[in-house]
């Protein structure tokens, strides 16, 4: 993730895969993955991030950081919606 156009969401570190995420390459607008505030919960809205994670090399890296760290809870990470990670969650702690 583009961690300075995030909004209040700041990495808990950087770590050497970030820079082979999909979401870090120029042209990718980092908003999108962070619709919530503009669309709801609309699982339509996370459709652009959900294509940009889809073919990220990162992907699994991004996921198991995003669900290790209860401060992210929002947004788009490891190609999953926060409702599709809160469900993750659960089902993990089961």
């Amino acid at each position: 993730m583009r961690w300075s156009s995030a909004p209040d969401i700041q990495a808990p570190v950087r770590l050497p895969w970030m820079t082979d995420a999909s979401c870090a390459r120029p042209g990718v607008d980092p908003e999108i993955f962070f619709v919530l505030a503009l669309h709801g919960s609309d699982a339509a809205a996370y459709a652009p991030a959900l294509a940009v994670c889809a073919a990220c090399p990162v992907r699994a890296e991004c996921l198991a950081l995003a669900t290790s760290t209860p401060s992210i809870g929002h947004g788009v990470w490891g190609g999953l919606t926060p409702e599709q990670m809160r469900t993750a969650s659960k089902r993990a702690r089961r």
